[in-house]
């Protein structure tokens, strides 16, 4: 069986998130400015009440080319990786 460890790992990898976001997070990005605050902090709460419920529901991204739309997605995805992880590593004890 494999580890928690080695399921995270594995479910970035399937994620196809390049090296460069592999492990960014909300936590370990830089918030620019209130703007880009706000906007961490909508996502954040996205993604902590996401659920099946949400189905045909989502968010919207849309900028210049640099303004961080990408690091954004990337933060989410590793989120809900983490999330998902947890959660079952949790349930399954």
């Amino acid at each position: 069986q494999a580890s928690i460890r080695e399921y995270l790992e594995e479910m970035k990898k399937k994620s196809l998130l390049g090296e460069r976001y592999k492990n960014k997070t909300f936590e370990n990005i830089e918030i620019i400015n209130d703007e880009h605050k706000k906007i961490v902090e909508r996502l954040k709460t996205y993604i902590s009440k996401f659920n099946k419920s949400n189905k045909g529901q989502g968010i919207y991204l849309y900028g210049e080319s640099g303004s961080g739309k990408t690091l954004l997605t990337a933060c989410m995805v590793n989120e809900f990786i983490n999330n998902y992880v947890n959660y079952n590593a949790n349930f399954y004890k």
